[in-house]
Parts: structure tokens; sequence; C-alpha cells
């Protein structure tokens, strides 16, 4: 997973460089919390996250791969404080450098991680703007939770 992260992460930019050796390590810490909050390694879960003014909302899903069905998990204290710490890391960056939404997606032991940096429209509920992520790893599975 580091592997993977050091080459996604690893490439110069122009202006000043964030720690990439932090970077990665929160990174990858962002996947092991994940992981450890759903308490199952044989499925796959989606963490969506989208920074917002003053915080950050996120949901976490997971789902089995031949499942008609999707599950939410409460944020348990080990992956709110690893965000937390990756919320930190993210404004400290130049702004027009900032993601604005990450998905990052495990399944088959393989990490997928994706970032756009387009505004959050924070006019329309969270709960409103996540079903379309929701809908993109999840095509078709409807919530156990309701």
């Amino acid at each position: 997973m580091i592997g993977i992260l050091k080459r996604m992460f690893g490439k110069a930019a122009k202006g000043p460089e964030p720690d990439r050796a932090i970077e990665v390590e929160l990174y990858n810490a962002v996947g092991v919390a994940a992981l450890d909050n759903v308490g199952r390694k044989d499925v796959s879960v989606l963490l969506y996250v989208e920074l917002v003014e003053g915080g950050l909302d996120h949901c976490l899903r997971y789902s089995e791969t031949d499942s008609p069905h999707f599950a939410s998990v409460m944020t348990d204290g080990n992956l709110g404080t690893t965000l937390w710490q990756l919320y930190n890391f993210v404004i400290a960056q130049d702004p027009e450098k900032r993601w604005s939404k990450m998905e990052y997606f495990i399944e088959d032991g393989e990490i997928d991680v994706s970032f756009s940096f387009d505004p959050v429209d924070e006019d329309i509920p969270f709960w409103e703007r996540n079903p379309v992520i929701i809908e993109k790893y999840f095509p078709g599975r409807t919530s156990v939770n309701g």
C-alpha cells in the first residue's frame, strides 16, 4: 500500500512541498483506520470525505462482493482522530493545490484514492450529496441501514 501511495504522491510539484513522508503515512493510516473501523477485510470499503467550512464531512460504507446491499458504519475514535490529522495536514497546504473531496476505496486488497478540486456545495445537505458517490462504487445496491 505504501508503495502505491509513494508513487501517487511522490511527484514533484511547483512551490513549497508538503512533507511527502508525512503525507504518505497519513493516507496509509486513513486506510488502515477505515478497515479497522469496519472490522472486516473481506469486504469493499468506501470512505468519502469532503472538506467543508471549519471541518470535514465523511461517510464510511462497506459491502460484501456479491451482496445486493451496502452498510453504513459509525466512525470510531481512531478513524475520527486519523481524519482530523489528515484534515489539519490538508488545510495547511496551498489552497490552490488543496483537494475538496476524497474517495478512498478498498477492494480485494487494492486501493483507489481519487480527489476532486471542485468546490463543495454546502447549501445541499451532505446526505443529499453523497448518494452519487455511493452509487459509483456500489451500483444498484441498497442500504441495510435504511
